[in-house]
């Protein structure tokens, strides 16, 4: 049974109606490098950057959005006991980032939820409570939805959202504007996800363990993945955790060295570019270099 905090997502963007203040810094130039056929958790360099190229993708102004505020979590539907577990390792997964698990009390920036059926959930949540999925566009919501599945993530980013509501209400003001503006990018700046949120099919949890959920609780969390690419994705990688009947027996017991590495650039302290192809270009390296140590 969902507890009744589970029915009122939406009021947890309240706080965010305000967009977020743009980060500004120097971009940083990396150029892409060949791929080679360094292998990494029996993925070739040149598979990695598929991966890479096909998920990271930028939100706006060619820019890949992350976390600016630590991680609060809030759990629905879900035993305490397990909601501890999960949070100590959480935890441990942000701290290895330099970053940090907020107490429970705080203002949540994810909600996780357990329904019974999440594809029912997600369902109605998109009728009656739309605006969740406010930083979606009609047609990105559409394919989200079309496929059912027993695990969804989705993040809300207030920038986005905001020139979504705008560009709804009046149209050709907002061409205009858009168009004074430089364009989307121009107005928009550096996205910032300020919520996330996860919906898992209760009994997909079942034969889990801590680390591979909480992982994939993590990852999920911090980074904007293109929900459906799938063949990309590393054999080794948490995001296999799941397919869309239940989940995958040949998932892996935590959290791939790909994962790992990703979240450690996207979330460099002092990182000055966002751009998708500096990112993507130094995951590749980082792992390069640990495969031939």
């Amino acid at each position: 049974m969902i507890r009744p905090a589970l029915l009122s997502l939406a009021a947890l963007l309240a706080p965010l109606s305000a967009p977020s203040s743009a980060e500004t810094s120097t971009a940083e130039t990396i150029a892409e490098e060949p791929a080679g056929e360094i292998v990494v958790e029996g993925q070739t360099e040149k598979q990695v950057r598929e991966f890479l190229w096909r998920t990271i993708t930028p939100v706006s102004g060619r820019k890949v959005a992350r976390r600016d505020d630590p991680l609060c979590i809030t759990f629905d539907n879900i035993d305490a006991n397990l909601e501890g577990q999960l949070r100590a390792r959480i935890a441990e997964n942000l701290t290895a980032i330099g970053s940090t698990l907020q107490a429970p009390g705080c203002t949540p920036n994810a909600t996780v939820a357990f329904p019974r059926s999440a594809s029912a959930f997600v369902g109605w949540l998109r009728k009656n409570q739309p605006q969740v999925f406010g930083a979606l566009y009609g047609a990105e919501l559409r394919r989200f939805v079309r496929t059912p599945r027993v695990a969804y993530t989705w993040h809300y980013l207030p920038e986005k959202a905001d020139q979504l509501e705008r560009q709804r209400n009046n149209s050709v003001a907002f061409v205009r504007a858009d168009e004074a503006a430089g364009g989307l990018a121009g107005q928009m700046g550096t996205p910032a996800i300020s919520h996330s949120f996860t919906v898992i099919e209760a009994a997909a949890i079942e034969g889990l363990t801590i680390n591979q959920l909480a992982d994939y609780i993590t990852v999920q969390a911090l980074v904007m993945l293109e929900p459906e690419v799938r063949d990309e994705v590393p054999q080794g990688s948490i995001l296999r955790l799941f397919d869309t009947k239940g989940a995958n027996p040949a998932a892996p017991e935590e959290m791939s060295q790909v994962d790992r590495v990703l979240l450690g650039v996207l979330y460099r302290e002092g990182r000055g570019s966002f751009s998708p192809n500096a990112i993507r270009a130094e995951v590749a390296r980082e792992l390069a270099k640990g495969a031939r140590e």
